[in-house]
């Protein structure tokens, strides 16, 4: 059908983050393919476009559409975000591939907070270092107040986490830097909410600047489209799935923001953003077959 607002979209990206020259040569190994793009998410994107052809050949068409974008891996602003604010689109229900492991439907997602963090002090001579103020060290020294704000875990619990992901101070080395920042990027459950950890950073001394945000998903079990996933899901692969958690933001979120239930659901595969990611080949037939029914249950 000729509309923007099918019942279901299904939504994919095809950009990717950067990597080595080593990164952009694909390696089939083991049942696996290796590759930047090969996880997140050119093979969802490659499924759907194969998934709305076949669509087109039936009699009786579901009423489905796909949505690919190519900015996810920048924040998704000028993407989905864009087409649901802006140009109209909609639906009453998204399913967003790119996330999730074992074949299972993903209904939350945690947050991003990403700050850049500020310390002053007061230049001078490093041979005379006590004429000034080092701004490292104030950093240095608001930087364990923060991260004791925050618990440290091992594993991926369901629980606000903060990462430090870059450091600058300093013009020479024979100079007391008046200036230092650290950027920090923090993922946020429902427990924190982004106004209240920006409250509690300020406390310990910094200036906090925000670079970058995005809201949770937080979609609930009992959508009936759901139920017609679970049982597509479990018909196309011998497994009920279960229902899970993410702990990285994806283009979901921007459907959630607008009132639209949406689950995330991919391949198995891993090592995303790395060198390592890969594909298990094995799953994409799986994966197409779980969508095709659930499309056809629309």
């Amino acid at each position: 059908q000729e509309t923007k607002t099918p019942d279901v979209f299904f939504n994919a990206h095809f950009d990717v983050v950067p990597g080595s020259s080593h990164a952009f040569e694909p390696l089939e190994k083991d049942g696996f393919l290796y590759g930047r793009g090969s996880i997140d998410c050119k093979i969802h994107a490659a499924s759907l476009m194969f998934l709305i052809k076949q669509l087109a050949k039936l009699d009786i068409r579901p009423n489905v559409g796909i949505m690919l974008t190519s900015d996810e891996e920048v924040q998704g602003h000028d993407g989905v975000e864009w087409l649901l604010n802006h140009f109209g689109y909609g639906c009453k229900f998204a399913l967003v591939a790119d996330g999730g492991d074992n074949l299972d439907i993903v209904l939350k997602h945690k947050g991003v907070l990403q700050l850049k963090v500020s310390a002053r002090g007061k230049s001078a001579h490093s041979s005379e270092y006590w004429n000034g103020e080092n701004a490292i060290e104030n950093l240095l020294a608001a930087k364990e107040k923060i991260f004791a704000l925050f618990p440290k875990i091992s594993g991926p619990e369901w629980k606000t986490t903060l990462a430090m992901t870059k450091v600058s101070a300093g013009d020479a080395v024979n100079q007391i830097p008046d200036y230092a920042s650290m950027h920090l990027d923090i993922r946020y459950t429902e427990e924190m909410k982004p106004d209240d950890i920006i409250r509690k950073i300020e406390s310990c001394g910094v200036d906090v600047e925000v670079v970058g945000d995005a809201g949770m998903l937080d979609t609930q079990p009992n959508d009936p489209y759901i139920k017609k996933l679970s049982s597509a899901i479990e018909k196309a692969t011998g497994k009920k799935p279960a229902l899970s958690v993410e702990h990285g933001a994806t283009d979901a979120r921007f459907f959630f923001e607008k009132g639209i239930p949406a689950v995330l659901f991919r391949t198995i595969g891993g090592g995303e953003h790395s060198e390592n990611e890969h594909l298990e080949t094995a799953s994409v037939e799986k994966f197409y077959s779980s969508i095709l029914e659930f499309a056809k249950s629309i």
